[in-house]
């Protein structure tokens, strides 16, 4: 079974919070050909959430109590697996060749490597192109909210994409 696995750097705030949420929508919808997970490129191993990201999740009906914080480095992955990387940062700390075109980098076990909003489809007005998930650590509860906001809309698109591609 394929694992998605979402990273970002400390994996106590944006990363958790997309897996938690991917594995309950994945539930609800019967999306049962996948497992979710997630890891930090800097992250301390054990760490619990910080309380706005708690009660941000919760907010959104996703209770991020139970999770501890998994360093990246020693996961096993393999090239049916899918790492998505919240932040350009992320991505860079684990490509091997950035000259490539996104699509042709690879990451650990040569699984596919992704932005988490490579694939978030625009509302077809002109503006910047959003490429990075905005870490809300250290910010208040309203940072969380938005970035919370910006993953639900982005994790929906990718549970979506998935469903057709099976």
């Amino acid at each position: 079974m394929p694992t998605i696995t979402f990273l970002c750097y400390g994996n106590i705030c944006r990363s958790p919070f997309a897996e938690f949420l991917a594995r309950q929508m994945a539930v609800s919808s019967g999306l049962t050909s996948f497992s979710f997970t997630s890891a930090g490129v800097g992250a301390t191993a054990g760490t619990p959430c910080p309380k706005p990201a708690i009660l941000a999740g919760g907010r959104f009906g996703v209770d991020l109590t139970p999770h501890r914080a998994k360093h990246v480095q020693g996961m096993p992955f393999e090239p049916e697996d899918l790492l998505i990387a919240m932040d350009r940062y992320v991505f860079g700390k684990l490509a091997q060749d950035l000259s490539g075109r996104l699509d042709d980098v690879r990451g650990p076990g040569n699984a596919a490597l992704r932005l988490m909003l490579q694939d978030l489809p625009s509302s077809g007005e002109p503006g910047p192109v959003i490429l990075d998930v905005p870490d809300p650590m250290g910010m208040g509860l309203d940072a969380y909210l938005s970035c919370y906001k910006l993953l639900v809309d982005s994790v929906t698109g990718l549970l979506d994409r998935l469903a057709k591609e099976r």
